[in-house]
Order: C-alpha cells, then structure tokens, then sequence
C-alpha cells in the first residue's frame, strides 16, 4: 500500500480512504452508502494489517450519521496523518468526515506551486491568505509551509462557521510549526459572505491569495446553495486582492448538478482580467464518475 494517504477503493456500496499516520500505522475511514449496512459488515475483505482505527460514516434517508469507530490495536488515542510534509489531527467518532478531504490534495500542491514566484517577491512582507470555508485549515497549512520552506512569513486569516473547526485548525497550526513566529493564524467565527462584505469595505486590497473552498448547499441560519452565491463571492473577493500580477484565486465546489463548462463560465464572468487555469477535477481513485470543480485564477 502507498505511503500516502488516499481513497483505496470507491463502489456503489462503499468509499474507503486511508490516512497514512505520523507515527506508523493507518487510520481507515468508510463512507457507507447503504443504510442497513454497519461498520464491522462494511470491513469485511479490507486489509487492515495495518489499521489502528476505523471510522465511518453511514447516508440514511435523512441526510449521513456518524458510526461509532473501531479501535483495532489499543484504545482510542489521538492521531495525526500525515499528507507530505503537512500533518494534520484526526477525529474518527462523531463526524461526517475525519478532518481531511483527500480529494483536494492535488490542488494543495498546486496552490503551492502556484504561489512560489508570489512568495519569491514578498520583499521581507508576510504573505496574507484569506481561506474560506477553512474547515480545520488544510489549505491554509499547505501556503504557511511554502512560505516557511522558503524563509517567508505568512498571516493566515480564517474564516468557518464552526468554532469546533476553527479550534481543530489552530491544534493544526501549533501541530505543524511550533515555536515559530514565521506563521500568524487568526481565526473568524462567521459566515464567509458576511466576513468578505465586511473586509472588502475595511481591507481592500490586502491579500495575495485567496482560497473559497464551500459547502454545496448550508442549512443554516442563512441559507446557502453555492450555484446561486459563489458569483457574487468571487467578484467581492477579487477586490480583496492586492491588484499586482499573480494574485490567486482558488475556487472549488462538489456540486453535481453543476456543470463544469457552466462553472467555469461563471468563474470567468465573475472574474474579468483573470486567466482561469483548472484544478484538479478527478483523482483516479476515487473512480471515473467522481467530478470536483476547481480552478485557480490567476491576474492577467
């Protein structure tokens, strides 16, 4: 089995993703897509040889619950995976997912990649990322390393809903550069279209890179479906930038119903004078009906 942390196998019934662990060893977490199926049935025929733990998570005809996880060599302890030279915390009871979206690891890099000539021509300046829709920070994790990597400073300036993710980042953050000042991390509590009205009218101009990464649809206080406000989200975020050649955008969503030509559409119209290059759409593991929409745009 590969050294990184990937999607083993995707069927009609199940999706299986493996986390390579810091310290050895592998952290399974099953997506069950059938209601009358558990966990224990769901394991059957996978190698777990190597498994610490197990979690999972099963749709029902009300939406996804968390299964309880099976702890196969001790009992449950902290774990961290490892993606590269980022290591990121894992939670296994109680989620929908354990704190990591493998699908996006390809563009992690990208964005890295993406931002190395930006980094190169800070001028002694940190460089600023606003992430939103952060989760517990991956994305943000992959930008402060870059710039670490290469004697930079970066301020990380996070925006989720959920304090439980924001405080599940900031251990991220202490996880992967402690005793550095190299790294500021600030963390929003709030809606990301209320943060970015707010910013655009007190910050404009003031970040070299910004991250969108949302839900498909939110049921919260004020509804969210990202086909009707990513437009708006984009053209607002695009006044943040600094407005120097290579400010970046990077946009993603997993809506299906969205059709990719329409996307990117969208993301052109919303915007002009940015060259749009797409991201990563499909990772082969997770099979040939497996669609993210993604694109980083990048100031002409």
């Amino acid at each position: 089995m590969s050294n990184e942390s990937r999607r083993t196998a995707t069927s009609e019934i199940l999706d299986v993703d493996s986390y390579a662990l810091r310290d050895g060893g592998r952290a399974f977490f099953l997506t069950v897509k059938e209601e009358v199926v558990t966990l224990q049935e769901a394991v059957t025929g996978i190698d777990l040889s190597d498994a610490l733990a197990v979690g999972g998570s099963r749709k029902t005809r009300l939406g996804s619950e968390p299964l309880e996880p099976l702890w196969l060599k001790g009992g449950p302890r902290p774990l961290v995976a490892r993606e590269g030279d980022l290591l990121l915390e894992l939670e296994l009871g109680a989620v929908l997912n354990p704190g990591l979206f493998l699908d996006q690891r390809r563009n992690r890099a990208v964005l890295r990649e993406k931002l190395q000539s930006t980094i190169s021509a800070l001028g002694g300046r940190p460089l600023r990322l606003l992430n939103l829709f952060c989760y517990t920070g991956a994305f943000s994790l992959a930008v402060a390393r870059e710039c670490v990597d290469a004697g930079a400073a970066v301020e990380l300036i996070n925006v989720d809903l959920s304090k439980r993710y924001l405080s599940w980042l900031k251990r991220n953050v202490a996880l992967n550069f402690p005793g550095t000042d190299a790294v500021v991390s600030r963390e929003f509590p709030q809606d990301a279209r209320k943060f970015l009205e707010t910013e655009v009218r007190k910050r404009p101009a003031s970040y070299d890179a910004i991250v969108i990464d949302p839900p498909t649809f939110s049921r919260g206080p004020t509804p969210f479906r990202v086909e009707n406000e990513l437009p708006g989200m984009v053209t607002t975020a695009i006044k943040l930038l600094r407005g120097a050649p290579g400010d970046l955008l990077f946009v993603s969503c997993n809506d299906s119903r969205w059709l990719t030509s329409a996307f990117e559409a969208t993301l052109s119209e919303a915007a002009p004078g940015f060259r749009l290059t797409p991201g990563s759409y499909s990772l082969e593991e997770f099979g040939p009906d497996y669609l993210l929409k993604s694109a980083f745009l990048t100031r002409a």
